[in-house]
């Protein structure tokens, strides 16, 4: 009975924390809307940024209706008579492999383009980057896990399931070939990712360890958050896959919660960043009172005149 409450709190507890996450994404960009044309949010990184809290928003969204919903048994008849579509349960299972793919593509070019604009600043590649309109940067970040994704839709052929009373619906494939392949694909993305994002986020504290500007220090930030997410994600799906706890509840619920953990730290940072920086950018929006203030503590430092 305590177990039980534990994960109904557990899980409410999970959706208010993804439905304020949202928020905060919607308001991030927000933010970047309406500071599109100050020179700080039209470079490479921030482009990224912007694209990247539209897939984050999607991911959630994703999360809430396909993933989070097959909680509650009051739906499982939906999900029952979806298996009529293999259309939908297909989308379901393959486009969760490809939002992941998308996370683990979109770490690896956010280190790397801050790695070119940091240490290859006067490099073609780094101009080349600069240059790019939002549409080329997102056709960038989407393209290759797309094409990844795209066969797999091919083979794919997965229906919802009860696995057993306290364990909610999930999409079970008749083929367990399809099952290696994923994770081949899985371990070969997150593994590469994380190598080359961990050399390049280590050229770059090299370089920046001995600077104080603030700016570059929050992309610092980012990228080590991200980079720790992504480290955290491996484990825990490796955990998953070796069989390390997963006969317990709470340990199921834990590894459930690894799809979220990259896009959480993104869009938690990221709206940390462009606040600052739009706090950065407008420095004196209070700008009435703090002239006011200004203009009056001239006068109270000003020496008394001769009569």
């Amino acid at each position: 009975m305590l177990l039980q409450i534990i994960v109904d709190s557990f899980l409410y507890l999970l959706g208010l924390t993804a439905l304020f996450c949202s928020l905060l994404c919607v308001g991030a960009i927000i933010a970047m809307w309406r500071s599109r044309g100050s020179r700080m949010f039209s470079s490479f990184y921030y482009r990224c940024c912007w694209n990247e809290s539209w897939i984050n928003l999607f991911t959630l969204i994703f999360f809430l209706t396909t993933m989070y919903a097959r909680f509650f048994p009051i739906l499982y008849p939906a999900f029952y008579y979806l298996n009529r579509f293999k259309w939908w349960t297909n989308f379901a299972q393959v486009t969760k492999q490809h939002v992941l793919y998308l996370q683990i593509w979109n770490v690896l070019v956010t280190v790397g383009g801050r790695f070119c604009t940091i240490c290859l600043p006067h490099s073609i590649i780094t101009h080349t980057a600069e240059q790019m309109n939002t549409w080329i940067i997102f056709i960038l970040q989407t393209f290759f896990p797309t094409v990844t994704a795209i066969p797999l839709y091919c083979i794919c052929d997965h229906v919802y399931r009860l696995k057993n009373v306290t364990v909610p619906l999930f999409l079970s494939s008749t083929d367990p070939t399809f099952g290696k392949v994923l994770n081949i694909v899985g371990y070969t993305y997150r593994y590469v990712a994380l190598v080359l994002s961990a050399l390049g986020y280590i050229s770059m504290f090299c370089l920046m360890r001995k600077k104080a500007n603030r700016n570059e220090m929050r992309v610092l930030i980012h990228g080590g958050s991200l980079l720790s997410a992504l480290l955290a994600s491996i484990i825990s799906m490796t955990s998953q896959r070796l069989g390390i706890g997963s006969g317990h509840e709470l340990m199921q619920m834990f590894y459930f919660t690894t799809f979220l953990w990259v896009p959480f730290t993104d869009i938690v940072i990221t709206f940390w960043i462009v606040a600052s920086l739009r706090h950065t950018a407008n420095p004196f929006k209070n700008g009435p009172r703090t002239k006011t203030s200004i203009t009056n503590s001239k006068i109270a430092l000003a020496p008394p005149s001769r009569q």
